[in-house]
C-alpha cells in the first residue's frame, strides 16, 4: 500500500530533524560515558547497535507501510532488543555499583536515540527514493 500523503509529509519531517536529535543524543552519549568512565562503553556500543536496528525496522514499516499495524513492525520488536540489551548491558553494572543510575539512563537514550536517528539522517536520500518522497 502507498503511503498517504500526511504520512509522507510525517516522514519528510521526521528526516529532516534527525540530524537535531542525533546531535543531541551526541551530546548526551559523550556526558554519560563521561561520567561513567571506560566500564560502560561496550554496553554503551550494543545500545547503539539497537538503535540502528530500530530504524531499521522503522524504514521497512514505511516500505510495506499498512495503516493499523505498520507500527508493529518496528516499534515492538526495538524496544524488546533494547529492554533485553539493557538488561544484559548495563543493568549489571549499575546492580553492581559500578556505574551509577543517571549515567546508565543517559547512556540509554543517547546512544540509542544517537543509532537510531544518526540512521535516519544517514540514509534520508536513500529512504527519500525509497519511498517516492
Amino acid at each position: 500500500m502507498r503511503i498517504p500523503p500526511n504520512v509522507r509529509r510525517e516522514v519528510q519531517g521526521l528526516l529532516q530533524r534527525s540530524l537535531f536529535a542525533a546531535i543531541a543524543c551526541f551530546f548526551l552519549s559523550v556526558a554519560a560515558l563521561l561520567m561513567a568512565g571506560s566500564t560502560i562503553v561496550f554496553g554503551a556500543g550494543a545500545i547503539f547497535l539497537v538503535g540502528v536496528f530500530g530504524a531499521v525496522l522503522l524504514i521497512l514499516s514505511w516500505r510495506h507501510y499498512q495503516p493499523f499495524w505498520s507500527w508493529l513492525i518496528w516499534a515492538v520488536p526495538a524496544l524488546v532488543v533494547l529492554v533485553a540489551a539493557f538488561q544484559l548491558m548495563l543493568a549489571p553494572l549499575v546492580y553492581a555499583g559500578e556505574v551509577s543510575v543517571l549515567s546508565a539512563i543517559w547512556a540509554l537514550g543517547g546512544c540509542w536515540g544517537l543509532g537510531f536517528f544518526g540512521s535516519l539522517f544517514l540514509l534520508r536520500g536513500h529512504v527519500q527514493r525509497w519511498l517516492s518522497i
